[in-house]
């Protein structure tokens, strides 16, 4: 099941993430695949495709968000931590 969509400025392309841990980027003019991204570890909650530039991103439950170059690698990763404290007065 897909989670997450973004499409490029001109929507020739199409980036999707999923249950699957992957995302998978789309030609629309060839109606192809172009590249499937493994990294995550769980669920694919985010994507997108840079308007300028030639990078996909993704963030996912796995608390970490991916700079994918179109050709599928991995460029580099960043982990989110977050912490909560709540105090009741």
């Amino acid at each position: 099941m897909t989670h997450a969509l973004s499409l490029s400025g001109m929507c020739l392309q199409v980036l999707t993430g999923g249950n699957d841990k992957t995302a998978i980027l789309y030609d629309r003019s060839t109606e192809k695949k172009v590249a499937t991204l493994v990294g995550h570890t769980k669920r694919v909650s985010r994507v997108a495709l840079h308007p300028v530039a030639d990078v996909l991103l993704t963030a996912s439950e796995d608390k970490t968000v991916r700079v994918w170059s179109p050709a599928g690698s991995s460029m580099f990763s960043l982990s989110l931590s977050l912490s909560l404290s709540l105090s009741v007065y």
